[in-house]
């Protein structure tokens, strides 16, 4: 039997890098753990992108995904509103 895939989406715009960077593997850990394969942005961003780059990938990564997991503070981000609308 196939493992569920989760996606999580949360704020990292307007956050220092290595916060939203420990709220994500936080996420990560505590899904995984609980039988989840993880789709994770702080993983498949590179660091480099721009907003609209690191949209695009966080987008399409989502095809993969069964279901969403926000983080607390997901509507204090924009992309995190677009990638619960496209889950939707």
């Amino acid at each position: 039997m196939k493992n569920r895939t989760i996606y999580i989406s949360g704020r990292v715009t307007g956050l220092p890098y290595w916060w939203a960077w420990i709220r994500f593997k936080i996420a990560k850990l505590y899904l995984f753990l609980r039988g989840y394969d993880v789709i994770e942005p702080i993983d498949i961003v590179p660091y480099v992108s721009t907003w609209d780059e690191a949209m695009e990938i966080c987008l399409d990564a989502m095809d993969e995904a069964d279901t969403i997991y926000l983080l607390s503070n997901w509507k204090k981000s924009k992309g995190a509103k677009q990638e619960l609308k496209k889950a939707i």
